[in-house]
C-alpha cells in the first residue's frame, strides 16, 4: 500500500484590535458567537463560498475572501448573518497579487455588522486551538447551505508560504463552500482565511481528503492590502532568523510527493523531528521516503515510531496507514 501526501489546489471557504498574549482564551461557544457575526455567504450559480467582514468605512463594508471564490465575473450576492442580501458589484472586486489566493469585495448597508478583529498569525504555533467558520455548499443530506463552525488545532505554520500564499495547516473539518471563511484563534481573532483541503492518493489512485486543511495567514494579507493600512494596526511580525520545524515538515511533504526527492524529504523530516521529536506525521513521511529508496529497516523504524506517537495522539487514520505498511514490509 502506497500513501502519499499531496497539497494540490483541491479548492473547497478590520478594525484590528490585538489582544495581549496574556488575554484569557475564550470558550468555543464564545468564539462561535463572534464567528457567526463576521462571516458572510457569497452566493453564485457556479462557485458558492464564504467571506469575512474586515472593515467598515461609513456605510461601506469590505469583505475578505479567497480569489478562487470570485474568480469569474458572475452574479454574486453577499448574505450577512441576519439573512440580508446585497448584490455584489463585480467591478468592486479587488484581486490581490497573482501569487496570492485572496480578494476583497465591498457592499453598502446602513446596518451595523460586526467587523473581525485581526490577530497575529505568526503566533499560530503547532498544537494551539483554532476554529474555522463558513457556509458549505448543500450536500445530499443537508439540502441548503448552513453556517458551520469547526474546532481543530494548528498542525503546521510555514514561514515560507506554499503555493498562492497558503501556510497555515490545521485539523478542522471543512466542506466545499467554506473557502474564504474565517480561521480564528482562541481569542476570536482572525488569523487566516480558509481555502484548501489537503488530499492524498489511495490504493486505487483516487484522490481523497486527509482531514487536514490549509489557510492563508492574515499577516500575509495585512502586508499587501493597500486600503487604510494605517488604520488596521497590523499585528507585529515575529522576527525569524532560521526556518522553523513546521516549515521543514511542510517542505518535506512537498519533496516527497511533488518532487519525488526522497533524500531531500528525509533531510527535511529529520530537521523537523530534531525540533518536534514526537511528530507522528514526520516519522510517517520519512518512513515513506525510506521505503521508496528501498531502505526497509530505516522505513520500518520510522513507521513504528509513527504508529507509537499517533496512537498516543489519537490519530487513528495515520496509525492504520502506518500499521498496514509495517505489515507489508514485514512479510
Amino acid at each position: 500500500m502506497k500513501c502519499y501526501y499531496l497539497l494540490p489546489a483541491a479548492l473547497i471557504g478590520i478594525s484590528a484590535v490585538v489582544r495581549s498574549p496574556a488575554a484569557l482564551a475564550l470558550s468555543s461557544t464564545e468564539v462561535s458567537k463572534i464567528a457567526v457575526q463576521i462571516t458572510v455567504r457569497i452566493e453564485s450559480k457556479n462557485s458558492p463560498g464564504s467571506g469575512v467582514i474586515i472593515q467598515r468605512e461609513g456605510n461601506t463594508y469590505t469583505v475578505l475572501t479567497c480569489k478562487h471564490v470570485v474568480a469569474k465575473a458572475d452574479k454574486y450576492t453577499i448574505v450577512t448573518a441576519n439573512g440580508e442580501q446585497y448584490p455584489l458589484d463585480y467591478s468592486s472586486v479587488k484581486k490581490l497579487s497573482p501569487g496570492l489566493d485572496l480578494a476583497v469585495l465591498k457592499f453598502t448597508s446602513n446596518r451595523n455588522y460586526t467587523v473581525a478583529k485581526i490577530g497575529n498569525s505568526d503566533t499560530a504555533t503547532v498544537g494551539i486551538d483554532v476554529y474555522v467558520a463558513g457556509f458549505p455548499a448543500p450536500t445530499a443530506v443537508v439540502s441548503r447551505s448552513l453556517w458551520r463552525f469547526s474546532k481543530g488545532e494548528i498542525t503546521a505554520n510555514a514561514t515560507q508560504p506554499l503555493d498562492e500564499g497558503y501556510a497555515l495547516v490545521y485539523s478542522n473539518s471543512t466542506i466545499e463552500g467554506m473557502s474564504g471563511g474565517a480561521v480564528l484563534n482562541e481569542n476570536g481573532e482572525l488569523i487566516g482565511i480558509h481555502g484548501r483541503a489537503e488530499t492524498t492518493v489511495d490504493d486505487n489512485s483516487q484522490r481523497i481528503r486527509t482531514g487536514f486543511n490549509l489557510g492563508i495567514p492574515i499577516n500575509t494579507f495585512v502586508k499587501q492590502f493597500p486600503v487604510s493600512v494605517a488604520r488596521l494596526a497590523p499585528a507585529k511580525a515575529q522576527p525569524t532568523t532560521a526556518p522553523v520545524a513546521d516549515e521543514f515538515f511542510t517542505q518535506g511533504k512537498l519533496k516527497l510527493v511533488e518532487d519525488l526527492d526522497y533524500q531531500g524529504a528525509i533531510a527535511d523530516f529529520t530537521q523537523s523531528l530534531s525540533r518536534h521529536p514526537e511528530n507522528a506525521e514526520a516519522y510517517y513521511g520519512r518512513g515513506l521516503a525510506y521505503y521508496h529508496l528501498g531502505e526497509i529497516q530505516e522505513a520500518l523504524a520510522d513507521l513504528q515510531q509513527a504508529a507509537k506517537f499517533c496512537q498516543q495522539q489519537g490519530k487513528a487514520d495515520l496509525c492504520q496507514k502506518a500499521q498496514n505498511l509495517i505489515g507489508q514490509l514485514q512479510l
